[in-house]
């Protein structure tokens, strides 16, 4: 099982549509990276080191689960001066993730 963190305004959309791939990495805005959907095996780790208190406080986080099975999640890999290494706690997967494979897990408290 693997976890979507997002802005509780886009949950509506998200179980109806699914997850579809954008250009935005994960909770950052930067457009350096190939359209995907961002995963973690770990909600707290990502809120703790990426959200940032004001991204908390302007969209009300909420965690959507993630059914994994048989989709072509991949690890984030990041450029280092030793080369690439796993980055730990960080997927994504470049194709769309169909509503049926996503369920509110939670509300997260700011």
């Amino acid at each position: 099982m693997l976890y979507h963190i997002t802005a509780k305004k886009n949950v509506d959309s998200i179980l109806s549509k699914g997850l579809i791939p954008n250009f935005q990495r994960g909770l950052s805005r930067r457009q350096d990276y190939a359209p995907c959907v961002w995963l973690t095996d770990d909600t707290d780790y990502i809120l703790e080191t990426q959200a940032g208190d004001l991204w908390r406080e302007e969209n009300d986080p909420v965690v959507l689960e993630i059914d994994a099975d048989g989709l072509d999640v991949k690890q984030y890999m990041c450029e280092f001066a030793d080369g690439l290494r796993p980055i730990k706690h960080e997927y994504y997967i470049t194709s769309r993730i169909d509503s049926a494979r996503i369920k509110l897990k939670d509300i997260c408290l700011v």
